[in-house]
């Protein structure tokens, strides 16, 4: 996978870690790679033609108040561009192409 601009997941997840140390009580556990995508909040379609479609898609990865050091509800989110080939209508050829990272 090559990503054109913006971080790959890798540092993306990395970026989680980090915050996750900063932010976790003593005893919570991060999240696997696997376990965020399960966090899916939604997606967007931003642009569209015959031949492409981009996409984003907004993981928000909750830290619970039980599991923070302020003991309250700590958000880190984290955002992936697709870009969609088109062929014959359907949608092929998926490649991400950039990743943001946010907290709340």
């Amino acid at each position: 996978m090559s990503v054109k601009d913006g971080y790959s997941f890798d540092e993306a997840y990395g970026r989680y870690l980090s915050w996750f140390q900063e932010k976790a009580a003593a005893g919570a556990v991060p999240k696997d790679r696997e376990e965020i995508l399960g966090f899916q909040l939604c997606h967007e379609d931003v642009y569209q033609d015959d031949t492409m479609l981009l996409n984003r898609m907004y993981f928000v990865i909750p830290l619970l108040p039980s599991e923070s050091k302020s003991g309250q509800l700590e958000l880190f989110a984290i955002s992936e561009l697709n870009l969609m080939r088109k062929t014959g209508g359907a949608s092929e050829d998926f490649t991400p192409i950039e990743y943001e990272t946010q907290t709340f």
